[in-house]
């Protein structure tokens, strides 16, 4: 049975970044098992662990890939400070930025004159 047009159930989804409860579990059983010593020292291992273990004796390469695929194919980082600057401020600043790349640029090139000079 499908959602019928204007139907706002659920309109707003799941929020962005959330994982299922098995997925969020998979991730902290993986990231715990790759953060532990090499010794596996668990009293009562999870199957997971056990797998995980498992895999990294007996199969590293299909442990890697197993990691791979959990891993997210896109990584977006993003800098509130430079999110919140209004558009006068972002033209200053890379003004700012060209204007010290220029006097750096004149300054290396100053000091190669005088490397020059001084080898002559």
């Amino acid at each position: 049975m499908k959602f019928q047009p204007g139907n706002q159930l659920g309109a707003a989804g799941s929020p962005k970044g959330a994982r299922n409860k098995l997925a969020g579990t998979v991730y902290v059983e993986v990231l715990e098992f790759l953060t532990e010593p090499a010794v596996f020292q668990a009293s009562e291992p999870t199957k997971l662990q056990a797998l995980l273990l498992t895999l990294f004796r007996e199969a590293p390469r299909d442990l890697a890939r197993f990691i791979a695929s959990i891993l997210p194919k896109e990584l977006s980082i993003e800098t509130s400070s430079v999110n919140e600057l209004s558009d006068e401020e972002l033209d200053r600043m890379i003004e700012m930025l060209r204007s010290r790349a220029l006097a750096a640029r004149e300054q290396q090139s100053l000091d190669q004159v005088k490397r020059l000079e001084h080898v002559n």
